[in-house]
């Protein structure tokens, strides 16, 4: 008889606690595993960020809450395990929700400093486990839990806890030093360091001329604000075709321009230089010159700019050709600073100088030495540009692999040229809980940064869809980067149909016409033609008029003749 009452006194201990560790477990769980891919890796683009808090809100309250319910209902034969969870998770989830979230969001540029950076992951693992805490007391006060199920409970979940963290501890060390010996099998860089070069001397150095030119174009150190004035002036007219200008402009425009003749002979005296290097410090990542952020580039660019309009317009076109070498000159030179910001830069303003180039030969012609001089350029500048956006990524790659071997490695360091890196990424990288931050960082490699370097290694034709078929906290972190590749595949687009169109001119220059068609120009002016990136087959090209119309079918690949989407290079002579 004895035996009969202590039997189901012990099935009932065991039941008690079995129901409380699968409780704090799976609310623990849940809770982590949904900030890991929801949390730390969204995209702050409001539209994305609200419907994945919804998402989040909906799974981390009450999916939990209907499960762990159900187990207890079925396994404990009790009615309290829906107000557990629902303390247990949910106050942790309601916590991460109000204060963590909104501050992930709306300072995600600030998530660097000591208190977030350092102890964020810890904020997050502890916020569920301390509900849970205040759960089991709830529960007990309820239903007379004894302290005996309490304490065995949690001596539970601490072992269950630490043996699960050794567990991924080990997978997630292994697969991440898998994953590096990958990249490194590949002859891609893995550590930062290998990015530094030789010093260059001066006499054969670009980069102190370029920085003496950012430095006189630098707004915010001209404390009359009269730089800032003539800027804008310029600024407004950038863009503009010069018989939309008007007569005040026609009049300011040439007199501000002569104020800069100076910068616009350090430009030509950079441009004849052999090599550029700004002596980055790769292995510090000591502050990057201020000229990534203070405008300099911009306002170099719109005087290269307007003073080609201007060249143009009297009649001086050699003159004009020879600001744009200078202006792809300059673009260069920033590419040489291998971080993802100076090549993003580098990208725009060659999308820049190409535009003017188009406008300068659409109705105007240059010598047949200077179209040769130019498609060489072009070419050379294009496969610059792909090397020099590869670099940004593969240093974006390694100060995430640094940051995953050493979390604090940013705290002292201001990095100009890092993207996510420096947004509501870090607070990822810097986790204090070495299995998380591991088990976290591989498919971010694997997939976000790895479908990025595969964007600008192949045809945009050929991994279009890679965007939409990335694991899911690879295709978060990558998806960050998406307008960025979409815009380089763009200006790779543009530097192609340029090429196209100058061969055409030589092809002209030689034998009195031009081709009927494209493959006309091979082999004799190309040795062969470049495909259109977004199509994969030939660009579109006709004759209209004495000229000729080329062009790319771009995103949507479609022929809409030269017109919405289409990128397009006219020429009318």
């Amino acid at each position: 008889m004895s035996n009969q009452v202590d039997k189901p006194a012990t099935v009932g201990i065991a039941s008690k606690v079995g129901i409380i560790l699968a409780e704090i477990i799976l609310g623990f769980i849940v809770t982590y595993g949904v900030v890991l891919v929801f949390g730390l890796l969204l995209n702050p683009i409001n539209i994305q960020a609200e419907v994945s808090l919804f998402v989040v809100f909906l799974y981390l309250i009450i999916v939990p809450s209907i499960v762990v319910y159900s187990i207890g209902k079925k396994i404990g034969k009790h009615q309290g395990s829906y107000l557990f969870v629902l303390l247990g998770s949910g106050l942790g989830s309601v916590i991460l929700l109000g204060i963590v979230f909104p501050i992930l969001l709306d300072l995600s540029t600030n998530i660097r400093n000591e208190y977030l950076g350092g102890y964020l992951w810890i904020i997050l693992a502890v916020m569920p486990i301390v509900g849970a805490i205040v759960g089991f007391y709830v529960k007990r006060e309820e239903k007379k839990v004894s302290k005996k199920v309490v304490g065995l409970a949690l001596a539970g979940i601490i072992v269950v806890g630490l043996i699960s963290y050794a567990a991924i501890d080990i997978y997630a060390t292994t697969a991440f030093r898998n994953e590096i010996q990958q990249i490194k099998e590949k002859g891609e860089p893995v550590e930062l360091e290998e990015f530094t070069e030789a010093p260059v001397a001066d006499e054969q150095n670009s980069a102190p001329i370029y920085r003496k030119i950012f430095s006189l174009l630098d707004t915010s150190s001209d404390g009359s604000g009269k730089l800032s004035q003539e800027m804008a002036k310029v600024r407004e007219v950038d863009n503009i075709d010069f018989n939309k200008w008007t007569e005040k402009q026609k009049q300011e425009i040439p007199v501000i321009l002569a104020k800069y003749n100076s910068v616009f002979e350090l430009m030509h005296k950079a441009s004849l230089k052999p090599r550029c290097n700004f002596n980055t410090d790769y292995i510090n990542l000591a502050p990057l010159e201020n000229f990534f952020s203070n405008g300099s580039i911009k306002n170099s660019l719109n005087l290269l700019s307007v003073k080609i309009a201007l060249d143009k317009e009297d009649g001086q076109i050699e003159e004009a050709t020879d600001m744009i070498y200078n202006g792809f000159a300059e673009a260069r030179a920033i590419g040489t600073v291998k971080f993802l910001v100076p090549s993003i830069i580098e990208t725009y303003y060659n999308e820049h100088i190409l535009g003017r180039l188009e406008m300068l030969l659409a109705d105007r012609d240059v010598s047949l030495q200077s179209y040769q001089k130019l498609y060489d350029t072009l070419k050379k500048q294009r496969e610059q540009l792909k090397t020099d956006f590869l670099n940004g990524f593969y240093s974006e790659r390694c100060i995430a692999i640094k940051l995953v071997k050493q979390p604090q490695f940013l705290k002292s360091t201001m990095v100009n040229g890092s993207s996510d890196m420096d947004s509501g990424q870090s607070g990822l990288f810097f986790s204090n809980l070495h299995a998380i931050r591991y088990l976290v960082s591989v498919p971010t490699l694997k997939n976000g940064l790895y479908g990025a370097i595969e964007m600008i290694k192949k045809p945009y034709w050929k991994i279009k869809d890679k965007k939409t078929t990335l694991g899911a906290i690879g295709a978060v972190s990558f998806a960050s980067q998406i307008p960025n590749l979409n815009h380089f595949s763009l200006v790779n687009a543009k530097f192609e149909i340029a090429e196209i169109a100058i061969a055409l001119r030589i092809y002209r220059d030689k034998t009195g016409t031009y081709p009927a068609l494209l493959k006309e120009l091979v082999p004799n002016i190309v040795q062969k033609l470049p495909v259109d990136p977004y199509t994969g087959k030939d660009f579109v090209y006709h004759l209209e008029g004495k000229g000729f119309l080329v062009y790319s079918l771009g995103e949507n690949a479609k022929d809409d003749h030269g017109k919405q989407d289409d990128i397009v290079w006219k020429s009318v002579i």
